[in-house]
């Protein structure tokens, strides 16, 4: 298995439980080619304070952190990141775009205290 961009512990482990990590084939291989515009620190700032997780509704069991102080310098549009848990108890990002349209991720299941 490669190493890791980075590894960070859950924000909110009542929802997601175990560490969240960002593979470099994630990264490399999906994100900086198809969201190039994404910020790595915003990335990694996104999953350990979002302001709010919320069910995704593309993905069967993976969960959107949104953090809508991290955004893109053009438009203001906020950070959201997909998790993935997995079988073994992992949880891996899938992918990281900015998101004009970021409140139809629904229901929202965890918000910052």
């Amino acid at each position: 298995m490669a190493k890791p961009v980075f590894v960070t512990a859950s924000p909110a482990p009542s929802v997601i439980s175990g560490d969240i990590t960002l593979e470099a084939g994630a990264w490399y291989g999906h994100i900086h080619i198809r969201h190039p515009e994404v910020v790595l620190w915003q990335l990694q700032d996104t999953l350990s304070d979002p302001d709010y997780i919320c069910a995704s509704t593309t993905v069967q069991g993976a969960f959107v952190f949104i953090c809508e102080g991290n955004t893109n310098d053009e438009y203001g549009d906020p950070l959201v990141v997909t998790v993935l848990p997995q079988v073994d108890g992992s949880n891996i990002v899938t992918t990281a775009y900015y998101d004009e349209n970021y409140l139809r991720h629904q229901p929202k299941i965890w918000s910052k205290p």
